[in-house]
């Protein structure tokens, strides 16, 4: 099909035959801007984030231009059923199926949780600073972890950053709360999140 040079420059035209080859570039952009809030500074205290298909809620403690913390989660069906397509994909052995399939029954039935924080200098972004508590609705605590020693990694924007994440071995409800104690949080030391399922 040829167009003629005063129809090739018709914004109109343009847009109508063209709009389908930038499609796909647009969702996956919208895609990854959900995925990128994750480690984003702006995400503010009451705005609902969709990672992983989950909605999180940051309740308590805002980030600022010196320190960041925020989650992200996964269920354990969504686990089991990550565990299963990745081994269709890579043809794994049924063995090898059914051990990663108990793994995750017996560890992680209650999903897994990852943070992210930033902090100023290597000591306060090391993950042995933070503590890890979920609590049901009514607040009752049912697990609590303290994060072992995990250097963070090279500054960005200043910051020194550290991703450090866990398998929750308890069962959960689909709604509930993750508290991130810092230990070197001074007057900033609790964050609160809701995350809905």
């Amino acid at each position: 099909m040829f167009f003629t040079f005063v129809e090739l420059l018709n914004p109109f035209h343009i847009m109508k035959n063209y709009l389908f080859l930038f499609f796909p570039f647009f969702i996956n952009v919208g895609y990854c801007q959900k995925e990128i809030k994750f480690t984003e500074q702006n995400w503010g205290v009451g705005v609902p984030v969709t990672i992983k298909g989950n909605t999180i809620i940051k309740v308590e403690g805002a980030n600022d231009e010196h320190s960041t913390t925020n989650i992200k989660y996964e269920s354990y069906e969504q686990l089991v059923a990550s565990s299963i397509k990745r081994a269709d994909e890579e043809m794994w052995a049924e063995e090898k199926k059914k051990k990663n399939l108990t793994y995750l029954e017996n560890k992680a039935i209650g999903g897994y949780l990852v943070i992210f924080v930033e902090r100023q200098s290597i000591t306060t972004a090391n993950s042995n600073a933070f503590t890890v508590i979920i609590k049901d609705t009514l607040e009752q605590e049912l697990y609590r972890n303290e994060l072992l020693d995990q250097i963070p990694e090279v500054p960005k924007r200043d910051l020194w950053y550290n991703t450090d994440g866990f398998d929750i071995p308890v069962k959960i409800n689909n709604r509930f709360f993750v508290y991130v104690i810092d230990k070197f949080g001074g007057e900033k030391k609790r964050y609160k999140f809701e995350v809905k399922l």
